[in-house]
């Protein structure tokens, strides 16, 4: 192998080195600060209540929503795909995810409706359905919030 090709691979690393260190940074700085979450609840408060009202009345103990997916009326739940045929409710999560929400769950006792998120790190608004404080997997953060049963959380794996 000639100096050329392996200065040229040596530089291709570097590069490819910078490069993986600025996504990972971008990845860790994107969440919102705790303040801005506040803000965004308080000012999308009506449409949260809406999904949260919606879901604790729902049948099912779990739902997750992603930005990503398809928002339709499939989605998903630890037992394959949970139906919502409810037009308000579609038209709302809409709304919220192109206001910048990333995913929307329901797990039993609590709603989450994260406002952020980064490739370990998220953070957003939980409501506790029974009143209770909400714990859940690699939370690590929980402040009440001024709305009863409401809390900022953040979590991190």
């Amino acid at each position: 192998m000639n100096i050329n090709k392996l200065i040229l691979i040596g530089i291709w690393f570097i590069v490819l080195a910078v490069v993986t260190v600025l996504v990972l940074l971008y990845m860790v700085f994107t969440l919102l600060s705790q303040k801005a979450v506040e803000k965004d609840f308080i000012k999308d408060y009506d449409d949260i209540m809406q999904i949260t009202n919606y879901l604790i009345n729902s049948d099912y103990d779990d739902v997750w929503i992603h930005r990503t997916d398809n928002i339709d009326t499939e989605y998903s739940n630890k037992w394959g795909t949970v139906i919502i045929n409810d037009s308000q409710f579609i038209i709302t999560i809409k709304k919220l995810f192109k206001k910048g929400y990333v995913k929307i769950s329901k797990d039993k006792n609590f709603i989450k409706i994260c406002r952020s998120s980064s490739i370990h790190d998220a953070n957003g608004v939980v409501y506790s359905i029974d009143g209770s404080e909400p714990n859940f997997l690699y939370l690590k953060k929980l402040e009440q919030l001024s709305k009863t049963d409401w809390y900022y959380y953040y979590e991190s794996k």
